[in-house]
C-alpha cells in the first residue's frame, strides 16, 4: 500500500510526521501554527492600532491644552473689559455732573450779568 503525499507545510511549520506522528495530528499542528501566526498577526494589528489611538489621544491633549489657554485668555479679556466699562460708565456719569453744573453756573452767570447790567444803568 503506498501512502498518500501530504502537501509540504509552510515554511518554519514544524515538520510533526518526520517526528512520527500521523497524518491527523500532523494537520492540526498545521492548523495550531496557522492560528498562532494569525495570532501574531493579529496582535501586529492591534499593536499598529493602538499606536495610532496613542497618537490620536496626545492630538486630543494638545488641543484641549490649547482651548484651555485660549479659555483663560478669553475669561481675562472679559474682566478687563468689564473694568473698562465700569471705567466708562463712571466717566459718562461725571461728564453728565459736570455737564449739569455747567448749565446751573451759566444761569448764573447770565442772572449775575443783567444784574450788573441793571445796576449800571441805575447808576448811570
Amino acid at each position: 500500500m503506498s501512502e498518500i503525499p501530504q502537501p509540504t507545510p509552510p515554511e518554519g511549520t514544524p515538520n510533526t510526521h518526520a517526528h512520527g506522528l500521523g497524518p491527523a495530528t500532523s494537520s492540526d499542528v498545521r492548523a495550531l501554527h496557522d492560528d498562532l501566526e494569525q495570532a501574531r498577526q493579529l496582535a501586529q494589528r492591534s499593536q499598529r492600532e493602538l499606536l495610532g489611538k496613542s497618537s490620536e489621544l496626545e492630538a486630543l491633549k494638545e488641543l484641549f491644552e490649547k482651548a484651555r489657554k485660549h479659555l483663560i485668555q478669553l475669561q481675562m479679556n472679559i474682566t478687563q473689559l468689564r473694568d473698562e466699562r465700569h471705567q466708562l460708565a463712571n466717566q459718562a456719569t461725571e461728564a453728565e455732573a459736570l455737564k449739569q453744573k455747567l448749565i446751573v453756573v451759566t444761569a448764573d452767570r447770565d442772572r449775575l450779568r443783567a444784574q450788573l447790567e441793571g445796576i449800571r444803568k441805575w447808576q448811570g
